[in-house]
């Protein structure tokens, strides 16, 4: 039965493909088993550059600076609340 579903059927059938990727700005064919680890590798290094983006926009300004009437000379720094810990919560 195996061999009738083989013959009739497009189940055994073969086809080329050509891994042509972007390695180190150079173009490399890789084989199935590297193209996933560079692609696991890539999708890493977006997740890493992109939480550390949302930690720097969510800390925002370090503090605020006011200078007043009767303050020159003087800074007073008001902290801003802080939204890291919920953001790797989430994570």
């Amino acid at each position: 039965m195996l061999n009738q579903l083989y013959r009739l059927t497009d189940m055994q059938a073969s086809f080329g493909i050509i891994n042509l990727s972007i390695v180190d700005s150079r173009p490399e064919v890789l084989d199935l088993k590297q193209t996933l680890e560079r692609f696991v590798e890539h999708r890493r290094e977006v997740i890493s550059r992109r939480t550390r983006f949302e930690l720097t926009k969510a800390e925002g300004p370090a503090g605020v600076e006011s200078v007043g009437p009767g303050h020159e000379g003087s800074s007073t720094k008001v902290e801003l609340p802080s939204r890291r810990s919920r953001l790797v919560r989430i994570r």
